[in-house]
């Protein structure tokens, strides 16, 4: 499988506006033939930026798009030109911001989650496959 990339933030609330402020590219991709990566960025009670890219694509030979988990119980916001890319080139992969489908259990569920205009999330089928499992 691809690389698994974990930032995690435990400060106290209100501290800083952001525990976890991404504006580069978090790249978790792999460049065998094994699906993409994993990335999961978890804020405990505090709040997430994402205006960077998040990539756990697989976009090489059979591989499928890998996963992207955004969490907290503080919130999220989707900066214009963020880009959560989970696509996979014989299958999407999975994103997942702010809790799980529904409201289910396994994943913390975010107080507000705003997407901007001009943030994208791309759970891709390539070339051939299913389109993948994206949640906001």
């Amino acid at each position: 499988a691809g690389r698994t990339v974990i930032m995690t933030a435990d400060v106290a609330k209100g501290i800083v506006d952001n525990a976890i402020n991404t504006t580069g590219i978090v790249d978790a991709t792999s460049a065998t033939y094994a699906d993409g990566g994993d990335i999961i960025l978890s804020g405990g009670e505090n709040n997430i930026l994402v205006g960077g890219t998040l990539d756990a694509s697989g976009k090489n030979g059979t591989q499928k798009g890998g996963s992207i988990k955004v969490e907290t119980t503080g919130d999220i916001k989707l900066a214009s030109g963020a880009k959560l890319d989970a696509s996979g080139n014989t299958g999407g992969g999975s994103v997942k911001v702010g809790g799980n489908a529904h409201g289910a259990a396994g994943m913390a569920r975010a107080a507000n989650v705003t997407v901007e205009q001009g943030a994208a999330i791309d759970v891709s089928a390539i070339n051939s496959g299913n389109g993948g499992e994206a949640v906001v």
